[in-house]
């Protein structure tokens, strides 16, 4: 729990960038999301509703206007009318014969301009009912078109009523030859004493109902209705919506269930007559719904790319952290001396200059630690060579050996000899650096001394390779190492003591001391490099740590001397250092010195 809890922490930086980005992308996403819908489904509803509301007004209109047009008529067809007034005289049984043909013709002429002046009326004529002492051919009398032979106007399905006028419709046209839905009026003749009950039938062109549900559609689909008083279905342009004879309430906004649910709109027409527009709730919010998956593709997208571009950004970051990261890594391991690497962005280049200035003065203080401490150990190795004044001590010695040859003391002479040269070697100011030649000669010079000094006799064993003897080396290395196997190895019983130096490879070669003397323990060995200043030391005063340091001084810290001991079968003393023919200081005296002969 405690790892997944950190997990979702913004704690890395790749985290803060990328929640920041996200939250500066889902801010105007979700606000101008929010608002856009609002807006569009604010303005889409206002569209549709004000759209829909003024094509059902402009049908009403227009089917007012024809109901208007079609009263207009009827008045002419009524008796109290220019046409009716003929029709009276013709239908009254005391009209001579000859007159009633005149009349016929001049009522069908009449008719014939009245279609033809009032384009929205179609078939019109006189019906007298069947429940009359009438022919059936004489039923219908003045036809402006064929009507149907079982023609039954007073069958057809009532929209509206009033007093006299009865509306029908929609219904099949009454003329023979098509049947195209249309609207009508029948009105009662007022009833005139001798003259059969008479009716007037009109009905309007077939064109009337689609001009006036051609403007219903909206790029999808909807269903355009006329009701009656009672919400009675009369027609309909959509069966597969609504069919003739369902029953909607006008006052109701919505109906239908589920996914069949519909947006009902309603406009109120003359009398008990009412215009409606249903739409699917579906098709209607279909536009809403389309821009919602728009939106969302949209917005994934662009949170795709914000992520995809944060992800890019972390990783330009990241790559110049851990660049930055690897310089102070190498800085950590003491390299140095890698150039200036510039990363090309502003700031981090600003860091990396800075950083790069701190590089070198913590070269500059390191250089001054390690020139300090060189010096440090020039002076300890200078203090030790000149703890007694070389000067006087060779105006003594050359006293006393005076005094010895005068007084014929041979083996005095001799001691003196051998310990001025051997002193001039040690304490010399000539050079530092001497050949493997020299340092032998004077280690021959010591080791005389040593069998003159003690009474018990030991041997030392020298094997140099030839190719050795001219290699330079630092003054006074070896005679320490043999003088520490003396003193050590094998406290007064004899023994041997062998110096070999021999080559390793083309760029270094080997000193090595071995003695078969009682040996020593690892604690021993440990205590002969740790040795402190003050203790107490044999011969010279100088031991194997002055010649691991000298060696360390000169040739680096990765050279010192090995020894290897084991208790009971003596000690070997090993040193490998560079091959040189001019060896060049390290330890602070620059330059090059080369060997100084013994004079």
């Amino acid at each position: 729990m405690i790892k997944l809890r950190n997990k979702f922490q913004f704690y890395t930086l790749q985290s803060r960038i990328m929640a920041m980005h996200l939250v500066t992308l889902l801010v105007p996403i979700v606000l101008i999301g929010g608002i856009s819908y609002y807006s569009i489904t604010l303005v889409q509803q206002n569209k549709i509703e004000r759209g829909v509301q003024t094509h059902l007004n402009e049908v009403r209109n227009k089917l007012e206007n024809v109901l208007d047009n079609i009263g207009y008529v009827s008045k002419q067809l009524a008796f109290d009318g220019d046409i009716g007034q003929r029709m009276e005289r013709y239908l009254n049984p005391n009209t001579p014969s000859l007159d009633k043909i005149n009349i016929k013709n001049d009522i069908e002429s009449r008719l014939s301009l009245l279609t033809y002046s009032n384009p929205s009326i179609g078939t019109m004529f006189y019906y007298i009912p069947g429940n009359q002492s009438i022919p059936d051919n004489q039923r219908i009398l003045f036809s402006t078109l064929l009507v149907k032979t079982d023609a039954d106007p007073l069958a057809n399905p009532v929209l509206a009523r009033d007093y006299r006028r009865i509306l029908y419709g929609p219904h099949k046209s009454m003329y023979k030859y098509s049947d195209p839905l249309v609207f009508s009026v029948m009105e009662k003749l007022e009833s005139i004493s001798g003259i059969p009950e008479s009716y007037i039938y009109i009905e309007t062109n077939y064109k009337v109902l689609q001009t006036l549900f051609s403007n219903s559609e909206y790029g999808y689909p909807t269903c355009s209705l006329i009701l009656d008083g009672d919400g009675k279905v009369m027609y309909t342009s959509n069966p597969d919506m609504v069919q003739i004879g369902e029953r909607i309430n006008p006052n109701s906004e919505r109906i239908g269930e589920g996914a069949d649910r519909m947006q009902l709109f309603v406009a109120p027409g003359s009398g008990d007559l009412y215009v409606a527009e249903l739409i699917s709730l579906k098709e209607l919010n279909r536009e809403q719904f389309l821009w919602t998956i728009r939106f969302a593709i949209i917005s994934s997208l662009s949170i795709l790319i914000c992520l995809l571009l944060s992800w890019r950004l972390w990783k330009i970051i990241a790559d110049k952290l851990n660049l930055f990261k690897r310089e102070i890594m190498l800085l950590g391991n003491y390299q140095f001396d890698r150039p200036l690497t510039l990363i090309h962005v502003l700031e981090f280049d600003d860091l990396i200059k800075k950083f790069y200035t701190m590089r070198e003065r913590i070269m500059e203080l390191v250089s001054e630690v390690e020139e300090k401490e060189r010096n440090k150990r020039r002076l300890e190795v200078e203090k030790l060579k000149h703890q007694i004044n070389p000067h006087f001590i060779h105006n003594t010695l050359n006293t006393i050996q005076w005094i010895a040859r005068i007084n014929r003391q041979d083996e005095i002479v001799k001691l003196v000899s051998i310990f001025t040269r051997i002193l001039h070697y040690n304490l010399g100011k000539d050079g530092e650096i001497v050949t493997v030649r020299e340092e032998l000669n004077a280690l021959n010079d010591y080791i005389a001394l040593q069998q003159i000094r003690y009474d018990h006799r030991f041997q030392v064993v020298l094997d140099a390779d030839e190719d050795t003897l001219d290699l330079c080396i630092v003054r006074f290395l070896i005679q320490p190492i043999v003088e520490n196997a003396m003193y050590h190895a094998f406290q007064e019983s004899d023994g041997t003591i062998t110096v070999r130096l021999y080559g390793d490879d083309d760029s270094h070669f080997f000193i090595e001391v071995k003695d078969d003397g009682i040996g020593m323990s690892a604690a021993t060995v440990e205590q002969l490099l740790e040795r402190e200043e003050g203790e107490r030391k044999t011969g010279l005063g100088i031991g194997l740590r002055f010649v691991n340091r000298t060696v360390k001084q000169y040739f680096g810290e990765e050279y010192g001397l090995e020894i290897r001991s084991e208790q009971g079968k003596g000690t070997v003393i090993s040193l490998r250092i560079p091959a040189t023919q001019a060896l060049r200081r390290t330890g602070g005296g620059g330059g090059q010195s080369t060997a100084d002969p013994l004079d």
